[in-house]
């Protein structure tokens, strides 16, 4: 999973281990947290999706996003989810072979007529 590999190596934690049946230390949680809040808050995948995809339950994905979310008020957090962010974008357009993402809301070249 991209969003995985691009928060732990931001955070400097192996993706793997996001994986694991076990929750890990507090560093492992924590970067599985911010792993799936991006999963589900930035790229609007749903909890459920989201859950299956980190091998846990959507009610487990809820309370990653509130953790992160409360984590948030703290400006140093705060910039690295940003950072973070970007980096998951980045990877995941990388991944896309060179087709260009389209932005939520704008317009497409899909049905005009040149």
């Amino acid at each position: 999973m991209a969003i995985a590999l691009a928060v732990g190596t931001t955070l400097k934690v192996p993706a793997f281990l996001f994986f694991s049946p076990s929750r890990g230390t507090g560093p492992i949680a924590f970067a599985r947290h911010v792993a799936m809040y991006i999963a589900h808050v930035e790229l609007a995948l749903p909890m459920q999706r989201v859950g299956e995809g980190f091998g846990r339950d959507r009610t487990t994905v809820a309370h990653a996003c509130r953790r992160i979310e409360e984590s948030r008020e703290a400006v140093e957090i705060d910039r690295m989810i940003v950072a973070v962010r970007g980096q998951v974008l980045a990877e995941l357009t990388q991944q896309d072979e060179g087709s260009v993402p389209i932005k939520q809301g704008a317009p497409t070249n899909a049905g005009s007529q040149s």
